[in-house]
């Protein structure tokens, strides 16, 4: 009878032993998705591209892995980006290239005219096209939107009046972006609430001068209208900034 005790205590321990030794299920990569984004203005590409840094930096900050397949044209973000793809390289050294794509380009167009009723005033006209593709070159999503936005320069420089204008485009891109299935579903858990925070903020951030300058027939304005479902409808007016292109943040645009 002892020596059936020892036996199974020696099975015991070796089994324990190679229990400890088994390696644990190595972890999925991060979402990864390459950027290549630009911006024109009255048919002249952008001198830094402000909109590459908008979007890559905001799925930075969603937890992908992202590869800015175009420079943004401005030492200190590229250093930035450099020193995150580092960090990247460091972790998981022998991940996959990038499995998702962002490819688009917008432009805008200086009007000085009547806009909506308000008399003369710094009016932007332009387009958006854009895709997510997989890394084989499947369209996963696709966007086409035509977009005009205009101030009265009683209010609002024409500068001020762009920076509107552009960041109503992009935020609404990379909301729709955000929304593609294959990307969402990627997204980390510990970020997913945050993304739900920021796309739920945004639409109402972006929706709600559109409404009110009669553009609910506007492009943006539909596609944005058809993300909000069961939205919140309670009346806060806590309008989140976040969305906008903060060109001051992690780098100097000057």
């Amino acid at each position: 009878m002892r020596s059936l005790w020892i036996a199974a205590g020696a099975l015991a321990l070796v089994t324990g032993v190679s229990s400890a030794q088994d390696p644990k299920p190595a972890a999925p990569p991060a979402l990864r998705i390459g950027v290549k984004v630009t911006n024109s203005i009255d048919g002249t590409p952008e001198k830094v591209n402000h909109v590459q840094w908008f979007v890559w930096r905001q799925l930075h900050l969603f937890g992908a892995r992202v590869d800015s397949l175009i420079p943004t044209q401005n030492a200190k973000t590229e250093q930035y980006i450099e020193s995150i793809n580092k960090t990247w390289a460091e972790k998981e050294p022998d991940a996959p290239p990038a499995a998702f794509i962002i490819e688009g380009s917008a432009s805008s167009n200086y009007d000085n005219s009547e806009f909506f009723g308000q008399g003369q005033a710094h009016n932007f006209k332009g387009t958006l096209s854009l895709q997510v593709k997989t890394a084989e070159g499947e369209v996963l999503a696709s966007f086409e939107w035509k977009h005009s936005w205009g101030r009265l320069p009683a209010n609002y420089t024409q500068k001020q009046t762009l920076q509107e204008y552009t960041d109503m485009l992009w935020s609404t891109a990379l909301i729709g972006v955000l929304n593609v299935p294959q990307i969402r579903e990627r997204i980390p858990a510990s970020k997913a609430k945050e993304v739900d925070t920021w796309i739920e903020k945004n639409i109402k951030r972006i929706s709600e001068p559109l409404v009110k300058q009669n553009m609910a027939d506007c492009d943006l304005q539909k596609f944005l209208e058809s993300l909000k479902g069961g939205e919140d409808e309670d009346g806060d007016e806590d309008h989140d900034e976040g969305g906008k292109h903060d060109e001051g943040k992690d780098a100097d645009d000057k």
